[in-house]
């Protein structure tokens, strides 16, 4: 299936008049257009509308921007997927809606740009303790989702033998799996990418349910 078209990523409105959410939003459009080497405080000094020196009076360095643009997108992605695990429904249904939230918030992130990845490279020296930090912090909620079925009822990870620290860490790498183009015989679209996601909980907590 064909790599969809690159345009620029989404970012939630923020209000005109804070030059700090503004600057943000800039430079994560600035670093996803051109890649972290190409972008300059320029760039994101004209996309944000304010003067080259505003920006530096908020982040003193291109490299303190890009951490603060990877922190922004993290937090972006905690407070969804703690939304989600907020919401009315089953533990099936909750554990579905957390999974979305991290793996079709990147898949939007990733796909909008060639170089939006960058932002999420784990392994880059830039931000790859702040990712590593918010991976154990994603796993920590979606793993009280999974001891919240429990408690209820609807789950019994004893017979797989598994925690619900386990079972959370178990269904990240395999959401990671389904999206990847090699393992999935291409990109698959993003419609395509959530229905492989409620499959997957389906089958993985069929296994799982209480009997």
């Amino acid at each position: 299936m064909p790599r969809p078209a690159p345009s620029a990523p989404a970012a939630p409105p923020v209000p005109r008049d804070d030059k700090a959410a503004r600057i943000l939003e800039a430079a994560l459009a600035a670093f996803a257009r051109y890649g972290f080497r190409r972008a300059s405080i320029d760039d994101v000094a004209r996309e944000a509308g304010v003067a080259k020196g505003t920006v530096y009076l908020y982040h003193e360095s291109k490299e303190a921007l890009f951490r603060a643009v990877s922190q922004s997108v993290i937090d972006s992605l905690l407070a969804a997927a703690e939304e989600a695990r907020r919401t009315e429904g089953s533990a099936a249904e909750r554990i579905r809606l957390v999974l979305e939230a991290k793996f079709l918030f990147l898949y939007d992130l990733v796909f909008s740009s060639p170089h939006a990845a960058e932002i999420l490279d784990s392994k880059g020296r830039l931000s790859a303790d702040l990712f590593e930090a918010a991976d154990r912090r994603y796993q920590a909620l979606l793993a009280a989702v999974l001891g919240e079925g429990v408690e209820a009822g609807e789950l019994d990870l004893s017979g797989a033998g598994l925690t619900p620290a386990a079972a959370a860490a178990f269904l990240v790498r395999c959401g990671h799996g389904i999206g990847s183009p090699e393992n999935a015989g291409g990109l698959p679209s993003r419609e395509v990418y959530r229905r492989r996601l409620g499959e997957l909980v389906r089958v993985v907590l069929h296994g799982l349910s209480a009997r």
